[in-house]
C-alpha cells in the first residue's frame, strides 16, 4: 500500500495534466516521453524497495531509486505545468494551488531520497534509524492527498472566477482511472 498510493497519485497528476494541457505539439510530445520513462524507472526500483528478490535470496531494502523516481516524476510534471502557464497565463489562479503542492511533494521526496538507508540503517525496516524516512515518505502521501481536499474547498470560495477556471473532461479522467484499475488488477492475478 505504501509503495501503491504515490504511483496512484502519479498516475492522478499525469492524467490532469492531460485532461488540462492535452494538445499535440512538441512539449506534450516530450512530457509524455519524459514520463514513460520516470514511470519505468519507477516500476524498475519497486523491486528493491519492496525487499529485493526473494528467490535469489537478495533481502535489500534500497529505497532510495523509487523515491528519486517519484521525485523525478513530479518535478517533470512541475516543469511542464510551469511551460503550460507560461503559454496560458489567465489560469495562473486556478494551477497556482496544485502546482505549490506539486513543488512541495516534490521536495519532499527529494528530502526523503537523500535520507541514510540501507547502508547506514541496516535492512530492518523497525530499526530506529529508518524513522525519518518512513516520516517522509508518509508526509509526502499526506502533503498530497490534502491538496485533493484544498482544491474544492478553495474552487467553492469564489477566489478563482469560471473564466479562469480549466474546463475539465470527466470523460478522459474516468477513463484513465478505469484503465489505472485495469492495469492494477492485471498486475495483482
Amino acid at each position: 500500500v505504501a509503495i501503491f498510493i504515490p504511483v496512484w497519485f502519479q498516475w492522478i497528476n499525469i492524467t490532469n495534466y492531460c485532461n488540462r494541457w492535452d494538445g499535440d505539439d512538441i512539449y506534450h510530445k516530450i512530457y509524455f516521453m519524459g514520463n514513460l520513462i520516470l514511470m519505468s524507472l519507477l516500476g524498475l526500483t519497486t523491486i528493491t524497495c519492496g525487499g529485493g528478490d526473494a528467490h535469489h535470496g537478495e533481502h535489500d531494502r534500497e529505497c532510495s531509486g523509487l523515491v528519486w523516481s517519484f521525485a523525478g516524476a513530479r518535478l517533470w510534471t512541475c516543469l511542464y505545468t510551469l511551460i503550460a502557464l507560461f503559454f496560458n497565463p489567465k489560469y495562473m489562479k486556478s494551477i497556482g494551488l496544485p502546482f505549490i503542492f506539486d513543488c512541495a511533494v516534490s521536495l519532499i521526496w527529494l528530502i526523503d531520497g537523500n535520507l541514510p538507508q540501507q547502508d547506514e540503517c541496516g535492512t530492518d525496516i523497525h530499526d530506529a534509524c529508518w524513522a525519518p524516512f518512513l516520516f517522509f515518505w508518509w508526509f509526502a502521501i499526506a502533503v498530497d492527498f490534502l491538496k485533493y481536499l484544498c482544491i474544492p474547498v478553495v474552487a467553492s470560495s469564489g477566489w478563482v472566477t469560471q473564466a479562469e477556471q480549466i474546463p475539465l473532461n470527466l470523460a478522459l479522467a474516468g477513463e484513465r482511472q478505469e484503465l489505472f484499475i485495469i492495469i492494477s488488477l492485471g498486475e495483482v492475478i
